[in-house]
């Protein structure tokens, strides 16, 4: 395996937390509405809390409008007809809401190559780094793509 071909660059974005995709996020997941009035005038509330698996979806923010792995296989560095998912871990560092402007960094962290009875697999790990507008770690992904070579 060339090393030189996975010198992927990070790639850096800004992710608002909005607060329609918010309250979107919590009824589509049959939550109960977090934008119910709960005042006696019948207001909702400013701010909603953050669904957590809405951090999944905040590479549609990026320049690309990709999740990382797609930028591989854009760069004709995987097949995406041979990957699936291996792995999913989110790291919660504190609770988001909406109206923060959060900064996400995704990056390939580790590529290596397994060999089994059956062919060879490559493991591609991602870090997803979601942070506050002043640096504070909000949240931590890590995602594993594994493809078949053979």
């Amino acid at each position: 395996m060339d090393d030189k071909l996975w010198n992927v660059p990070p790639v850096t974005f800004r992710f608002p937390v909005e607060w329609g995709k918010c309250r979107e996020f919590a009824l589509a997941l049959l939550d109960e509405d977090p934008a119910r009035p709960e005042n006696e005038e019948g207001s909702s509330p400013s701010e909603l809390p953050m669904p957590p698996i809405m951090a999944t979806c905040a590479f549609r923010y990026s320049p690309d409008n990709m999740p990382p792995s797609a930028r591989l296989v854009e760069r004709g560095l995987v097949d995406r007809g041979r990957m699936l998912q291996g792995g999913l871990e989110f790291e919660f560092h504190r609770p988001v809401r909406s109206g923060e402007d959060l900064i996400v960094t995704d990056r390939l962290d580790r590529v290596h190559d397994k060999e089994t009875s059956k062919g060879t697999l490559r493991f591609l790990e991602f870090e997803t780094s979601i942070r506050s507008a002043d640096g504070e770690p909000v949240c931590t992904i890590r995602t594993t793509n594994i493809e078949r070579r053979s």
